[in-house]
Parts: structure tokens; C-alpha cells; sequence
């Protein structure tokens, strides 16, 4: 009897707060892809990916592996499937939450395309179905996400170029009302996370982890903290091969290196070693910038100006007056077009770009790099020629005069090197960034 009851509370404790399947459950699951989609994609399918697959929902585990449609109810070692679905594919990488007795996805790739949906699986008709959102809807969801109470937070989303185009990377960051709906554009102090582009996410039970070539941020939804860690620190990186997750606890290949030990953080203990570190999260409402209103409401105006002025030149045209007089009133109008067509010309670059080229400078920690790295840096490789040169030209001069000069290379003399001035660069990063 006492057996017996053991056996009975380790597999409840497996049911209840294990984030790993078992092997009867995983073959059952592989079968289900492997019937619709070949054993060779079912077999190479990663399944334990934490809260990426795994979620809880009134008092049920569920399982639904990413890029599939497929859900599944765990209970013990045995499972239940309880979706009808046919169409897969178009979700890979979506963010998968609970929410108000519902399980729903947001985002993700397939078929080509970067979505910005948001489905939920409806248990009567055992399909997933689409929510409707309103408001700033981010115009494609792929990256890192989270839930804390009644709002969802999405930011660093990126959209594939398919192998054809660069990666469109979205520098703003979005806050999702689930109960009405809407969809916000917000601005936080994690002030290093728009430094993460297209970083490897990973969802736990309780923390989401960005992974990147130095630095790993881990966020806590739950004490709406976040804080940065040293990748050296703990043997992993961008290219460290994550081989399973288990509530808090991940595997990695150490680097990379197959044949090496794997390395295993657990999340909980990194936190509490490092709860010195860990900042509060402010999420605030992103309020138009005046500047952008006035030079909006200034272009209007001269529009309307050029409109009057163009309408009256036509008039003056038709009533065939005195040439002169048509000079004199088109000669002023001409001048005023020309403003804002300069004013375009001058732009500034955005501020969030100017701060992550600025963070990549320091990240370096050189001195002199020659035109191929700027212009990775710059994230203009893609252009062409003169495209390129102008592009380069305008980014550049929004930095303080000083802060990098452009000489001839000292072996190649066609060639041209760019200098950082770098005591420059940490004044301008600290006190105007």
C-alpha cells in the first residue's frame, strides 16, 4: 500500500510541476506528427521547450508543440488529444499563454510570413480560432514576449527577409490589453533590451531568458523584474544548443561543442545569486514626441500654403496678366516648397538607432575599424554604391563632431579606416543617450 502511494504522488509531482515528457507520452506525440508529416521531421522535433509548449490551465497541463495546431491534454504518463486540426505550419516561435480559462498563441513565422495574430484554441469546436485586436497593432510579432496580469508585453520583433532581403527588426515595443483588446505602443527602462536583436528567447516556467553573444537578460513577469548576466560567466552563448527545458532548469551544450559536458542553469538559484542585480520594470504609455506633432503640423501648413500659392498662380495664369506680376508671386512659394524638402534631407536619425550603434561601438572595444564592419554596424550592407555612401554619411554626422574620423589605411592607401574616439563616444552615450 505504501508503494503504491509513493508511486501514485511521483506521478502527480510529474504531472503537476514537471515540464518534461514521458517517454510513453513523447513516442505518442511523435506518432501524431510523424502521421501527417514523416517520420523524419517528428523524430528531429525538439518537444521540451519549457513554457514554450508547456502550460497550465485550470488545473489541466496542456502541451502544444510550436509550428503545430496540434493540443494535447497530459495527465500522469498518458495523454489526450483534443484538437481537430489539419492546417499546420504557420506559428513557428508564437508566444503561447493562458488566459481567462483560454490557452492562446501570438505571432510566429510559417509559410513565408511574419504574423501578428492572435488565435485561441476554442475546446467546443477543437480548433483554434482568431481573436480580433485593435489599437497600434505591431505589424509583425516574432521575438520575445511575456504576460503579467492583464496585459501581454511584446518588443525586439523581427521579420524574416525569407533569405532574399534583410531582416526588418521593429524597434518599438507593445502592450497588449487583454481585456479590451488594444494594442499599445510603450516605453521601458530595461535599457539595454533593444540591444538584443533577433537574440535567442527562451520561455521557462517563470522567466524569459534573451540570450545573446555576451549578455543574457532574464525577465521575472512575476516580481516584474529584469536583470543581465554574464554569458562567460556561466560557459553558454548564442551558439550554445539548448537541449531541453525542465521549469527552470536548462541544458546546454557547452559553446556548442558536442562531445563537451552539457551545462545546466537553473534560473532559480542564477536569480537569487544575482537578486542584487535585478531592477524593476516600468512599462509607460509612448506619448507622441512634440517635435514630431510641430514638424507634422508645419508641413501641413506649408502644403496648404503651396496649395493656395499653386491655385493662385493657375488663376493668374488663365486671367493672362502681366508676366512679371506671376513672377513675383511664384518666386516667393518656390522658396517656401523648398523648406521642407530640406528639413526632409536633414533628418535626424531615430534615437533608438543612434543608441544601438553607439552600444555596438563600446561593445567592440576597439578603436579603428575599416568600411565593411561600419556598415555592418550601420545595418546598411544591403544597400547599394551611393545608396550605401549616402546612408553612411547621414547616420554618421548625428554623432558628436570628433567621435569618429575616417582616414587612409596605413597598407592600403585606397582603402579608408574609421577611428572611434572612444572617450567621446562614452560622454555621448552617457549623458545624451
Amino acid at each position: 500500500m505504501l508503494k503504491l502511494t509513493f508511486t501514485f504522488l511521483l506521478l502527480l509531482s510529474h504531472t503537476i510541476f514537471s515540464q518534461i515528457l514521458s517517454k510513453k507520452q513523447e513516442i505518442a506525440i511523435r506518432n501524431t506528427i510523424a502521421a501527417q508529416f514523416g517520420d523524419a521531421h517528428a523524430q528531429s522535433y525538439m518537444l521540451h521547450l519549457g513554457a514554450a509548449n508547456f502550460q497550465y490551465l485550470d488545473g489541466d497541463t496542456l502541451f502544444n508543440p510550436h509550428g503545430f495546431h496540434y493540443v494535447f491534454r497530459l495527465k500522469a504518463d498518458t495523454l489526450e488529444r483534443l484538437d481537430h486540426s489539419l492546417f499546420h505550419g504557420s506559428d513557428n516561435h508564437r508566444f503561447l499563454f493562458t488566459y481567462n480559462h483560454n490557452l492562446y498563441a501570438l505571432g510566429g513565422y510559417g509559410h513565408f510570413t511574419t504574423n501578428n495574430n492572435l488565435k485561441y484554441f476554442n475546446l467546443r469546436l477543437k480548433e483554434w480560432c482568431f481573436v480580433k485586436t485593435k489599437g497600434d497593432v505591431p505589424p509583425f510579432i516574432l521575438g520575445p514576449a511575456y504576460k503579467q496580469g492583464n496585459y501581454v508585453y511584446s518588443f525586439n520583433n523581427f521579420k524574416s527577409g525569407n533569405n532574399v532581403e534583410p531582416d526588418s527588426l521593429d524597434a518599438n515595443d507593445y502592450r497588449l490589453d487583454l481585456k479590451t483588446m488594444c494594442w499599445q505602443r510603450v516605453i521601458t527602462n530595461m535599457e539595454h533590451h533593444t540591444f538584443f536583436p533577433k537574440p535567442q528567447f527562451i520561455y521557462t516556467q517563470d522567466y524569459v531568458v534573451l540570450l545573446k553573444d555576451l549578455k543574457t537578460m532574464v525577465i521575472s513577469p512575476q516580481l516584474n523584474k529584469f536583470m543581465l548576466i554574464s554569458n562567460e560567466d556561466y560557459g553558454i552563448g548564442i551558439v550554445s544548443k539548448l537541449k531541453f527545458i525542465d521549469r527552470n532548469k536548462c541544458a546546454f551544450n557547452r559553446f556548442n561543442e558536442i562531445r563537451s559536458s552539457n551545462v545546466v542553469l537553473d534560473f532559480d538559484n542564477i536569480w537569487k545569486a544575482n537578486s542584487n542585480k535585478a531592477k524593476d520594470i516600468v512599462w509607460k504609455h509612448e506619448e507622441p514626441s512634440i517635435t514630431s506633432t510641430f514638424f507634422t503640423t508645419i508641413c501641413i501648413i506649408i502644403v496648404l500654403i503651396g496649395a493656395i500659392i499653386a491655385g493662385a498662380f493657375v488663376y493668374l495664369n488663365r486671367k493672362k496678366q502681366n508676366v512679371s506680376n506671376i513672377i513675383e508671386v511664384v518666386e516667393e512659394p518656390e522658396e517656401l516648397i523648398l523648406q521642407p524638402i530640406q528639413a526632409k534631407v536633414e533628418s535626424h536619425t531615430d534615437h533608438k538607432e543612434l543608441k544601438r550603434i553607439a552600444q555596438l561601438f563600446i561593445d567592440l572595444n576597439v578603436s579603428e575599424i575599416n568600411w565593411d564592419e561600419m556598415d555592418k554596424i550601420l545595418n546598411i550592407s544591403h544597400l547599394e554604391g551611393d545608396s550605401r555612401k549616402l546612408r553612411r554619411h547621414r547616420i554618421l554626422k548625428d554623432f558628436p563632431k570628433g567621435m569618429i574620423t575616417r582616414n587612409k589605411a596605413e597598407i592600403d592607401k585606397r582603402r579608408f579606416m574609421y577611428l572611434i574616439n572612444r572617450s567621446i563616444l562614452e560622454n555621448f552615450y552617457n549623458t545624451k543617450l
